[in-house]
């Protein structure tokens, strides 16, 4: 988990990415691929991992006595030359993977 934003009425969870060359989305729940200089290799979907934060975090809360809020979760890709494919055509790739740039922006 890089960033906590805690508000009264929402947490917000954001996980910061540095990679390069192009990402492959080709599912919303299967691995990234990331193709650089004729190479590609396999990663975690970072949005799987977002959401396992979300789900521990939601259970120690609970554990805690608090009462439950939102949790949203995104991530964000630190580097503007990296290029993101979303081959899934997946809303959730859409609406919550986005360039460090884009943060302030996002509704």
């Amino acid at each position: 988990m890089d960033t906590l934003i805690l508000a009264p009425t929402f947490i917000s969870i954001i996980e910061c990415k540095n990679y390069s060359g192009t990402l492959i989305f080709t599912s919303e729940n299967g691995q990234i691929i990331r193709c650089i200089g004729g190479r590609r290799d396999g990663f975690a979907n970072p949005l799987l991992q977002v959401g396992r934060h979300r789900k521990l975090l939601k259970r120690w809360l609970a554990a805690c006595g608090n009462p439950p809020l939102p949790i949203e979760t995104d991530v964000v890709i630190a580097s503007p030359s990296t290029i993101n494919e979303n081959q899934a055509r997946s809303r959730r790739v859409q609406n919550h993977v986005f360039y460090a740039e884009q943060a302030p922006h996002k509704p």
